[in-house]
């Protein structure tokens, strides 16, 4: 009879948890609330987010994403969660991982989105200002070839305008210019989206080569730049291969902005290579396949291996032509130089047919935008006023003529050359910082 009383009251204890009016607990089971959860990019819509991982604290919890950028985490207590995403385009567009707080509710889901900042809210961040629909934001950080920023340097990129006027086509340089702030880091806002541009950072004794750029339709672009010494050097080895594998012999690699570096690919597809050691592109061309460029962004290597594949021309529709005989003359180490030099630099050239076209020859025949030439020499303006460029006979520094030798030197030139100082070729440089004028007589 003693032990009755405390059977009873244990039922009562059962009986009484059971019916707990706070639903914390129901049929002895936990009530928990979840989160459902999406990634999205709105900068490109099309983003396969597959294995992306996403992160839940406090608690420490990961799980991954579908293709979708779905994900889901379950079995979550009330309380105030962070959940956060950090794929590595992020970077690409100068946006920051992307993080959310959330409320779990008992036996409730939660859902919540994850997204990247719009266009125009990242090209805000970057550049403090609205950009224009064609337009597009190049950003980035300058490092050394060790890896350390590079703060307080110059960047450009420069791209030509063609303008249909009566009667004319007229062409204008169009450059934007940003300095890197103390960590390295810059933004050139409103470079054209659909033209190439010519990228370079620093000086030609301290600075990268000159790289074309071509951004097709991004809006947002990411370009990092080593700036080195030109006088170090960095080895490039490696192969030229087609698609199908076969090594291509005798395909030429060349420095873009130095064509006096080149090499040529042995039986194996094998070429070594000496360069500059900073950020600069090599050519790769070999005759029946689309030309490839390389590019070199060295980061603490003595060396690079790299590996490049050469798409075959497309000849469909071509059609053969019959033999031809040429009749020329040899060309010179010169010509080929200056040949060069005007289909990739920016500035200005007459060759010897358009010279040779001139009876009386003066300063004054170089008729270019914002330049004037007269009897005492070759200027350019700059801001309200102008200034006097270098010159260099034969690729001798002359620094300024004498009174009387401007004619003299442009009556006897076979090919002219005149560059404003930013876009001068890399071993022709005016330390004063207008231009120079470089006048070939052989």
């Amino acid at each position: 009879m003693k032990g009755t009383p405390i059977i009873a009251l244990a039922g009562t204890l059962a009986i009484w948890k059971s019916a707990s009016p706070t639903g914390v607990v129901l049929n002895s089971k936990t009530v928990v609330g979840a989160i459902a959860g999406s990634l999205i990019d709105s900068v490109s819509p099309d983003r396969v987010w597959h294995g992306v991982e996403v992160s839940l604290m406090p608690g420490a919890r990961r799980t991954h994403a579908d293709s979708a950028g779905r994900f889901r985490f379950e079995s979550l207590d009330d309380g105030e969660y962070s959940i956060a995403a950090a794929p590595l385009f992020l970077d690409s567009i100068g946006a920051s991982p992307l993080q959310q707080r959330v409320r779990v509710i008992s036996g409730r889901t939660q859902t919540v989105t994850l997204a990247t900042p719009s266009i125009a809210t990242l090209q805000h961040s970057l550049c403090g200002r609205a950009i224009g629909a064609d337009e597009s934001v190049v950003f980035g950080e300058l490092r050394t070839a060790i890896g350390e920023p590079v703060g307080l340097e110059a960047v450009a990129a420069q791209w030509t305008v063609t303008v249909l006027v009566p009667g004319a086509i007229e062409q204008s340089a169009q450059a934007v210019v940003d300095t890197s702030t103390v960590g390295g880091r810059y933004a050139l806002c409103g470079v054209p989206r659909e033209d190439r541009s010519t990228l370079w950072a620093g000086t030609s004794a301290r600075g990268t080569g000159k790289l074309t750029h071509g951004q097709g339709d991004q809006a947002i672009v990411r370009r990092d730049l080593v700036l080195g010494d030109a006088s170090a050097e960095l080895r490039v080895i490696g192969r030229v291969l087609s698609e199908n594998g076969d090594p291509i012999i005798g395909a030429r690699v060349n420095a873009l902005d130095d064509s006096t570096r080149t090499a040529v690919a042995d039986s194996s597809g094998r070429f070594a290579l000496s360069v500059s050691q900073r950020s600069q592109q090599l050519q790769v061309r070999a005759i029946g396949f689309e030309p490839g460029v390389l590019r070199v962004d060295p980061l603490s290597e003595p060396f690079l291996i790299t590996e490049t594949v050469l798409a075959t021309l497309d000849t469909r529709g071509a059609q053969s032509l019959a033999a031809v005989r040429i009749n020329a003359d040899r060309t010179t180490k010169r010509r080929a130089e200056f040949d060069e030099r005007r289909y990739y630099e920016q500035g200005y050239f007459l060759d010897d047919e358009e010279l040779a076209k001139v009876p009386y020859r003066t300063p004054a025949i170089l008729q270019f935008p914002r330049v004037f030439g007269g009897p005492e020499g070759v200027a350019l303006q700059q801001g309200a006023g102008t200034c006097p460029v270098r010159w260099y006979i034969d690729g001798m520094d002359i620094g300024q003529p004498e009174r009387g030798e401007p004619t003299y030197w442009i009556r006897i030139a076979k090919r002219i050359e005149l560059y404003r100082a930013a876009f001068a070729p890399v071993r022709y440089q005016d330390r004063d910082g207008c231009g120079v004028l470089l006048i070939w007589t052989y």
